[in-house]
Parts: C-alpha cells; sequence; structure tokens
C-alpha cells in the first residue's frame, strides 16, 4: 500500500504507473489502463505509453444502454 488510498490522480502514484508503463512497453508488452472516466489523465497515460484502455466501468455502461433503450422505446410511444 502506497497510503494514498483513492486518490487516482496522486503525484506518487502516477510516477509508479509512469514507471511500470516505460519498463513494459521498453520490453515490447502492451500496458493496459482500467479506470472510470477520467478525461483530465487521458493524454498523460497515452504519452506514457498505454496502449489499451477500459474507459468506464460495468454500470456506467449500464446505466448508458439502459438511457438509449429507453430514449428509443419513448419515441416509438410518441409515434403511437
Amino acid at each position: 500500500s502506497m497510503g494514498i488510498l483513492g486518490q487516482l490522480d496522486h503525484p506518487k502514484l502516477l510516477a509508479v504507473i509512469e514507471e511500470t508503463a516505460g519498463k513494459a512497453r521498453a520490453k515490447g508488452l502492451s500496458v493496459g489502463w482500467g479506470m472510470s472516466p477520467q478525461p483530465e489523465i487521458l493524454p498523460r497515460l497515452f504519452q506514457w505509453g498505454i496502449n489499451w484502455m477500459q474507459y468506464g466501468n460495468d454500470f456506467a455502461y449500464l446505466a448508458q444502454a439502459v438511457e438509449a433503450s429507453f430514449k428509443t422505446a419513448r419515441a416509438a410511444v410518441k409515434q403511437v
């Protein structure tokens, strides 16, 4: 533990991520990142060589799908 639980933008954590990503990419490995949406950190992650991104989480994906489904249903009902 680094003692910074939940602080995803903490300089110590970001330094470790940058170092780890650099070492992995230097060995030709893919580097992935799974997180809740934080657009402000995306440019930095790509600069570090992270080449696989899960941008969001299961709940957010489900909520977006339900909203899209209801939008379609509402539009269909308006036509009746």
